[in-house]
């Protein structure tokens, strides 16, 4: 009775969900806080990721990695991430300041009362300032750029920018999926903005400049228009750009979905909205985040897509199978789950079953790209059925929403 109330709150508070019938097999999975995108606390992160099968000799365990057989390393240091981007929930103590960490037990060995001491001589000053002798800010395991204090930290935990990179299959049997992708990403974008994540959405995917059913390849592509892009309507003859929202039109395969991003992070677009690649829509201090959409899997192996994000674009990702910059997560022709809203979380196996798709039915479970989201701690969704992908999206975007948190300095 408790589980039943508390998914008819998420369904009365929840009205940009389609399907209450959705809802519920959703709220059974997350809960009540992560359908409406609430970062439930203390439970800010997904499990700890596990190490991507790889045929060369494992690395070196890190300075933080507990020694073999011994008891696990101490938390992670609050101005030091997961690796998924994620602060560790025992660390956990509020958003913005709006719960603080609980206060110590005074020293009741000594009674004599103690004045509060005085400001330091640079309170007050940016969140992203220091005075002249303090030690430099500690960049995360990868190597990479830290996150910059954000400017609401007034408490335990802020935000930090994140940028979503979405790679969505364009092959024949997308077409249904895509069509529905098409009509969820505005609502995603709506998603974000209410839960007021600082966010940009890059699409690397074909872009429809035709009206559906006149080809297959206008069938499987991707349209976004006006607000969320500058494009009056659609179809338009070029993909356009918003504020937060950036298109790279290029045909993504059936497994060549890794090569093709490869690819355009360093060139040039077809249609000229960028000199240097999708590279050029990343920010530095913001978190990363891709997306996978497909039914069939990659060529590729996951850790040569890492290698080569890294080669291309060091400033942004690392050469690290555990820590390579940013969080895979994967919708895919794997088999759902029971309620076919579940999700599959990190620290589950490989799902090799293939889910039943309407008319054509994927080809592949992904076992490529759930490698890849199990390794940096990414969650897993069916393609199947092609009519969820908008609540798909709301999941997505909880998640994003908890991924944009940070532990204030």
């Amino acid at each position: 009775m408790a589980q039943a109330s508390t998914i008819r709150a998420c369904i009365q508070r929840a009205p940009r969900t389609r399907s209450a019938g959705c809802v519920v097999a959703l709220g059974a999975a997350l809960g009540c806080a992560e359908v409406l995108g609430i970062p439930p606390d203390p439970a800010l992160v997904t499990p700890p990721p596990v190490q991507m099968p790889a045929a060369e000799p494992s690395h070196e365990p890190g300075p933080d990695a507990p020694a073999a057989g011994g008891a696990p390393s101490e938390p992670v240091a609050l101005d030091r991430p997961n690796s998924d981007g994620v602060v560790p929930p025992e660390q956990v103590a509020g958003i913005g300041g709006s719960t603080r960490p609980p206060e110590e037990p005074p020293n009741t060995s000594d009674t004599t009362e103690t004045p509060p001491a005085p400001p330091p001589p640079d309170a007050g000053v940016d969140a992203g300032s220091s005075a002249p002798d303090a030690d430099p800010e500690p960049a995360l395991d990868a190597g990479l750029v830290p996150p910059p204090p954000p400017d609401d930290c007034q408490g335990a935990l802020g935000r930090v920018p994140v940028d979503v990179v979405f790679i969505v299959d364009n092959t024949g049997t997308m077409a249904t999926s895509n069509a529905e992708l098409e009509q969820a990403l505005p609502e995603l974008a709506e998603r974000l903005d209410e839960l007021l994540v600082d966010y940009r959405l890059i699409l690397l995917s074909r872009h429809r400049d035709a009206l559906r059913g006149t080809s297959e390849a206008n069938d499987s592509s991707l349209c976004i228009d006006a607000p969320l892009a500058g494009l009056a309507a659609c179809p338009g003859a070029a993909p356009a750009l918003g504020e937060r929202f950036f298109h790279y039109g290029i045909p993504i395969g059936a497994s060549d979905s890794f090569s093709q991003a490869l690819a355009a992070i360093d060139q040039p677009d077809p249609f000229g909205l960028t000199t240097i690649g999708w590279s050029e829509w990343l920010r530095f201090g913001a978190r990363k985040i891709i997306v996978e959409i497909s039914d069939t899997d990659s060529a590729l192996p996951g850790a040569d897509f890492i290698a080569g994000l890294a080669a291309a674009a060091p400033e942004f990702f690392a050469n690290d199978p555990i820590n390579p910059g940013f969080v895979f997560h994967a919708i895919l022709g794997l088999q759902q789950k029971a309620g076919e809203l579940d999700l599959y979380a990190a620290d589950e196996p490989v799902e090799t079953d293939i889910c039943d798709g309407v008319g054509n039915s994927p080809g592949s479970a992904g076992v490529s790209y759930q490698e890849l989201s199990r390794a940096t701690g990414g969650l897993r969704q069916s393609v199947c059925p092609a009519a969820a992908m908008p609540i798909r999206m709301q999941v997505l975007a909880a998640d994003i929403g908890r991924r944009s948190v940070v532990a204030c300095p």
